[in-house]
């Protein structure tokens, strides 16, 4: 399953039924989370870092914005301060030139949206959404994506999980327990931690979550005992590595 994304230099143009937004923090076109969350309450929200800003969860790699070498440099600052990054670059020219300076230095790769606007609808492998129409294709002032159901980073977001529904909630826990089986497959030492950091964020979500339903509530406590179990897990998983 995928999903649907917009994103535009003047978020007032996204449609506002959209559930997921990505919108820039800085540059030429920033705006601010509050003003984005007021017009998408209930949406999935992707930050964009035009000029290599130490915030936001996605950076921005294409000309007029950060080039690939500032892009390296900007996921390792974003990482330094535990988020997951991803980076959005042209998926025709820009995203193997991208890879390749992550390779040289020894970095290793962040999460890629791609673009092509070819007003195809299907990520490529080895990234996580792609922009595949833009305002000449949508006829709007928007360009749209596809995104995966899951997107490292994004979704491990505790603002957007607060402003998520309960279903959402049950299905970023859905993810973490699918995510085990492909940790416990030759997971490395930096696999582990990094799921074990999204499993203490949402322990932190559920432990918060309030005013719920009895049948919420009993569902909440079996899946948090799920959580706690795969932490468990990893605890001895990472002793031993």
């Amino acid at each position: 399953m995928t999903r649907t994304m917009y994103d535009s230099t003047n978020v007032a143009d996204d449609p506002a039924a959209a559930d997921m937004v990505a919108y820039y923090i800085d540059g030429a076109f920033a705006t601010t989370e509050a003003t984005v969350r007021a017009r998408f309450p209930h949406a999935v929200l992707v930050s964009i870092s035009a000029v290599g800003t130490d915030a936001g969860i996605c950076g921005d790699c294409e000309p007029g914005c950060l080039t690939v070498t500032e892009a390296v440099e900007w996921v390792k600052l974003r990482r330094l301060a535990n988020a997951d990054p991803s980076i959005y670059v042209n998926e025709t020219y820009g995203w193997a030139p991208a890879k390749a300076a992550f390779k040289a230095a020894g970095v290793a790769e962040p999460h890629w949206w791609v673009a092509d606007y070819d007003g195809v609808a299907v990520i490529p492998p080895g990234a996580v959404a792609k922009q595949y129409e833009n305002p000449t294709l949508d006829h709007g002032h928007f360009d749209l994506s596809v995104a995966a159901d899951y997107w490292p980073g994004v979704d491990d977001n505790m603002a957007n999980i607060a402003q998520n529904d309960w279903d959402a909630l049950i299905w970023r826990v859905d993810a973490i327990l699918n995510d085990r089986d492909a940790v416990a497959n030759g997971p490395t030492k930096g696999e582990k931690n990094a799921l074990k950091a999204r499993l203490v964020a949402l322990e932190a979500q559920i432990a918060g979550s309030g005013g719920l339903t009895a049948d919420q509530a009993t569902e909440l406590a079996t899946a948090a005992t799920g959580v706690t179990a795969i932490q468990a897990s990893l605890k001895a998983g990472l002793k031993a590595t």
